[in-house]
């Protein structure tokens, strides 16, 4: 077979956050003056190496601040955030109204008494968490 004739193979393009939700993720931690840790990376591509892998979120304290994102199975996919944990971080301030463009957000560990009334100004994005998932203290 010439390699004129043989099928032209590409590989699949890297899975990429969606980019609303990586605006909103580096805007509530500017806001919160929170620093990404060394396990993922919130300047590239947030949604990579622990954010994508299977350890649990709330087990593993050292993945505080952290994301867990859920990505598609196929070519082109977009990753979204579904996990964020900025728990005990000494966070000062309001629940944030980026935190509505995580759309896909079903899990937030955030506080220790650290929020500052009014508290939520955007309750109303947070409806969607079931009771347990969403810890603010």
């Amino acid at each position: 077979m010439s390699s004129s004739s043989a099928a032209a193979t590409t590989l699949p393009e890297a899975q990429t956050t969606d980019p609303v939700e990586v605006k909103a993720l580096n805007s509530i931690f500017q806001q919160w003056n929170i620093s990404a840790g060394s396990l993922w990376n919130i300047s590239g591509e947030p949604c990579s190496g622990a954010a994508t892998d299977r350890t649990g979120i709330e087990a593993n304290p050292n993945f505080n601040p952290g994301i867990k994102c859920s990505c598609g199975t196929t070519n082109r996919s977009t990753c979204h955030i579904t996990q964020l944990r900025v728990y005990a971080m000494n966070i000062r301030g309001v629940i944030l109204k980026e935190l509505a463009d995580l759309t896909f957000l079903t899990f937030l560990m955030a506080g220790q008494r650290s929020f500052i009334p009014p508290v939520c100004q955007y309750c109303k994005a947070l409806q969607r968490f079931p009771k347990p998932y969403l810890r603010v203290h």
